[in-house]
């Protein structure tokens, strides 16, 4: 009885745990250092963090760490973007219009969705959830091929000191 009550817990336990991963979106980050400045680059890792981002944009947060060689006690921390960095508005993205690759993300990002021709709910659910992952999808490989909004995501940073290392954080602005 003593196992089964233990493993009941464990269970319980995992089942917290990813239940609390889930509650924050996933972002993956990319940076590139040179010796006073940073190139920052992120991305969500799903539909639902992508549309988190969409709407309330992205904090940038510096954590530096190492100074002149000395571990810092307590980590120096710093909000880079105080405020959000967000998706341009649809008005702003007639800017984009000689970019083809752009133009697609910001159809993805501002288009109508299909309704499902079903009356079928679990049906209608299934083909608007592959209608969100495909924009999704779509969204982010536009963004990575085309020039200018590559440009407009890069996040850089010239003002690091020298002989510092700095750990930079994105957050969702929702979560933050």
């Amino acid at each position: 009885m003593q196992i089964k009550t233990n493993l009941l817990i464990l269970t319980m336990s995992l089942l917290l745990a990813a239940t609390t991963l889930q509650a924050q979106p996933h972002i993956a980050a990319l940076s590139k250092s040179g010796k006073t400045c940073i190139e920052l680059r992120w991305s969500p890792m799903s539909y639902e963090a992508w549309q988190v981002g969409l709407t309330g944009g992205y904090l940038i947060e510096r954590s530096t760490i190492l100074k002149n060689g000395k571990l810092l006690e307590p980590v120096e921390r710093k909000i880079l973007t105080p405020n959000p960095i967000k998706v341009a508005d649809k008005s702003e993205w007639s800017k984009y219009e000689n970019d083809n690759y752009a133009m697609v993300a910001g159809e993805c990002i501002f288009g109508e969705y299909e309704d499902a021709e079903t009356n079928f709910l679990p049906l209608k659910a299934y083909k608007k959830r592959q209608d969100e992952e495909r924009r999704f999808g779509f969204a982010l490989y536009s963004a990575d091929m085309s020039e200018v909004l590559k440009m407009d995501s890069l996040f850089l940073h010239n003002k690091l000191a020298p002989s510092t290392d700095v750990v930079n954080f994105v957050h969702s602005a929702c979560f933050s």
